[in-house]
């Protein structure tokens, strides 16, 4: 994973999130509702990881390393790329990602262990509190002590829904893609939604006639998220959802259907590809000579990019036209070092003697990658 890889990821959970709120928001069905919403982040993340090669014939020179460079300089640090610094970044606030959530799972264990157990239903225990709290978590419901009898039993009729309904599985996954995925915002939009969704449900099968939102002054901490929060709330979604009779499932293939078409062109839209007809390139074209000995006797290692101890890998793409010659270089990756990038695109206009790419026996131009590597000698 690269740098292109959290952008796509970004955009197309983007894609994703739009599509669902514009198709989805006035029917209930909810469950799958839930499995589209859980299921995005997963799927999602493979599609950012795919690239489609639409007639780009990729030379497979596995990492070629170049160890050209000037013997005068007595540098040999090893410099930090692009992506390097993108991981780093990424680690970071995974870890302090999952320091807040773990945090937030202790604070919450410590909230029930706190509490009084007053009932049981089955395997379910009831606790109380004198701290506003009223939510449930897996198998345990805690409600506030300063609640009538009558009020208490709504909001223990309420988490019981949550509870038969598995809805902390749901949050606990979304929370684990809060800690994965900490870097994207569309991320914490959908876990909202998939609360508001669990509402929408809790509502719709205790079918009252009026809402009974209990103790507005609920404290939120850093587990409200992870929990089900009887006062997580929006009172408009709710009763518009309440009186929305919407069940039907054609909504729902729209937004399927239009989400893989926009993630298609997201993905293919990425890639570059050759002018002209992208799809029957019966022969592509290949390099006569040893590409390898061109490339190095001709590659020069930047010396100020030696000096600065900086490395990378720059994919170069050319167009081999019809005639065999070289038109159109440019960089199809850059390596994150303008530098680098241009010292590829120098030493691949030495790569001359080309056969050319053919369609049904006739020549075209094709675009080729070759994938060059500045790689800094190894200190002894």
């Amino acid at each position: 994973m690269n740098l292109i890889f959290f952008i796509k990821f970004i955009i197309l959970t983007g894609i994703v999130y739009s599509v669902y709120r514009l198709t989805l928001d006035n029917t209930k069905q909810f469950l799958v509702k839930r499995i589209i919403l859980i299921s995005t982040p997963v799927i999602l993340t493979f599609a950012s990881l795919v690239t489609i090669q639409t007639g780009v014939e990729i030379i497979p020179l596995d990492n070629i390393a170049f160890d050209t460079y000037d013997s005068r300089s007595s540098s040999s640090a090893k410099g930090i790329d692009i992506n390097q610094i993108v991981w780093i970044i990424y680690l970071v606030g995974l870890i302090v990602s999952a320091i807040s959530k773990g945090i937030g799972l202790m604070r919450l264990n410590l909230l029930f262990s706190k509490g009084n157990i007053v009932n049981r239903i089955g395997n379910i225990g009831i606790y109380t509190n004198k701290r506003y709290y009223n939510l449930s978590f897996f198998n345990k419901i805690l409600i506030d002590d300063k609640l009538t009898q009558y009020e208490k039993h709504k909001v223990i009729d309420h988490e019981l829904i949550h509870i038969e309904k598995n809805h902390s599985i749901d949050n606990l996954i979304f929370t684990l893609y809060e800690v994965i995925f900490w870097f994207n915002p569309i991320v914490y939009l959908m876990h909202k939604e998939l609360r508001m969704t669990h509402e929408f449900d809790v509502d719709n099968e205790l079918c009252s006639s009026e809402f009974e939102i209990i103790s507005p002054n609920t404290k939120r901490m850093i587990y409200s998220t992870i929990a089900n929060n009887y006062t997580f709330n929006n009172i408009k979604r709710r009763l518009e959802m309440r009186n929305n009779n919407n069940n039907r499932k054609l909504p729902i293939v729209y937004a399927i259907m239009t989400t893989i078409i926009l993630s298609t062109m997201m993905i293919v839209g990425t890639n570059n590809t050759y002018a002209g007809d992208k799809t029957e390139v019966t022969k592509q074209p290949s390099y006569n000579g040893d590409m390898m000995s061109i490339l190095v006797e001709n590659i020069k290692y930047p010396k100020s990019a030696f000096e600065d101890g900086i490395e990378g890998r720059t994919i170069v793409q050319l167009t081999i036209s019809k005639e065999g010659t070289i038109k159109n270089t440019s960089v199809a990756q850059s390596s994150g070092n303008k530098e680098l990038d241009e010292e590829a695109m120098r030493a691949a206009e030495f790569l001359k003697e080309w056969t050319p790419g053919e369609k049904d026996g006739k020549k075209i131009d094709v675009a080729v990658q070759i994938p060059i590597k500045f790689k800094l000698p190894k200190e002894e």
